[in-house]
Parts: C-alpha cells; structure tokens; sequence
C-alpha cells in the first residue's frame, strides 16, 4: 500500500531542484496539477503505481548521494 503523506513529506524537504525533477516526472506521465502562488498542488490519490514507484525510486537515488 502508498504511503503517500510520508512521500508527500519527503518530497516538501528535498531541494528546490530535486522537486522540479519529481515535478517532471509528473507531469510526463500526465498527472494533473494546480499551481498558485503558495505552489504547486498535486492530488497524491490519483498517481498510478507506475508514478509511485518512480517516484520512490528517485527518491532512493538523492538520498544516496
């Protein structure tokens, strides 16, 4: 099962860069988004796995290096 309030979290304390990457990641695999000026909103219940699991595996490779 996602655990997305944990990915939510770790994705809120990366660096700047590392978001707009992930960001990418959801946009390329067309993921829908909002975006005001306090940032940009993602509904985190409607990835796929697919996206899950990309995500998680980027998240793998920042936090080895």
């Amino acid at each position: 099962m996602k655990d997305l309030q944990k990915l939510r979290d770790k994705i809120q304390n990366l660096e700047k860069i590392h978001q707009l990457y992930i960001l990418q990641l959801f946009i390329t695999h067309n993921v829908s988004y909002t975006e005001n000026s306090n940032g940009i909103f993602i509904n985190m219940k409607t990835i796929s796995d697919d996206v899950y699991n990309l995500v998680c595996e980027y998240l793998a490779y920042v936090k080895l290096q």
